[in-house]
């Protein structure tokens, strides 16, 4: 990261929301809207305003997701392990 000039790096694909400073440059992972890797049945996004990054997660009916998921086409396995996903673990 050292010849990068940036001020933010954004990547994505853990599907975990996180952000983290290194030196001058802040490290962004918005999350994922429908499938969060963190087991809290959030939808997880970053806003950019004015220079500064800010996390931001709302709860959304992931059992109406469920049951959407359990009447589509999709093999059992993956519907299966997309709800084990979803579903917020206590």
């Amino acid at each position: 990261m050292e010849s990068l000039n940036a001020d933010f790096i954004l990547l994505g694909h853990t599907h975990v929301q996180g952000m983290s400073e290194f030196d001058t440059i802040t490290v962004v992972n918005p999350g994922s809207v429908g499938l969060a890797r963190d087991h809290q049945a959030e939808a997880c996004y970053a806003i950019y305003q004015n220079g500064q990054v800010t996390l931001k997660s709302v709860p959304y009916d992931f059992a109406l997701t469920i049951a959407s998921l359990e009447k589509s086409p999709l093999p059992n396995t993956v519907i299966t392990g997309l709800a084990s996903v979803l579903r917020p673990k206590c």
